[in-house]
């Protein structure tokens, strides 16, 4: 949008969207060469472990943070259809991403 407004054409656009992603898309293309060169280190396993209960976290708080009156003005209804997705998934061999659709129609509907 900045290139855009700044310029007055898509190329200006383009041109900033590249830039703006360019050093993280390098960092993370480095990144998974070193991950994949090193995988068996036990380092990067440990590193990787220890990672594990952090995105558990950030994923259970970003959650925490959705749940409130301004996006489930029920809550009764966002919480059955959370508990039977995870009885679904922890019982069932049913593909999480499938579950993660039926969720969004049954929100869809409900709300």
């Amino acid at each position: 949008h900045i290139g855009y407004d700044v310029t007055g054409s898509v190329l200006g656009s383009i041109v900033t969207t590249v830039t703006v992603m360019l050093p993280s898309f390098l960092l993370v293309l480095y990144a998974s060469h070193f991950i994949r060169r090193h995988k068996e280190s036990a380092i990067i396993k440990g590193v990787f472990a220890g990672l594990r209960p952090v995105v558990i976290g950030l994923i259970a708080s970003a959650a925490l943070l959705l749940m409130n009156r301004q996006n489930f003005p029920d809550n009764t209804w966002s919480i059955l259809i959370g508990v039977a997705s995870f009885l679904l998934v922890y019982f069932t061999k049913i593909h999480p991403i499938f579950i993660i659709c039926l969720a969004g129609v049954a929100g869809l509907v409900i709300y």
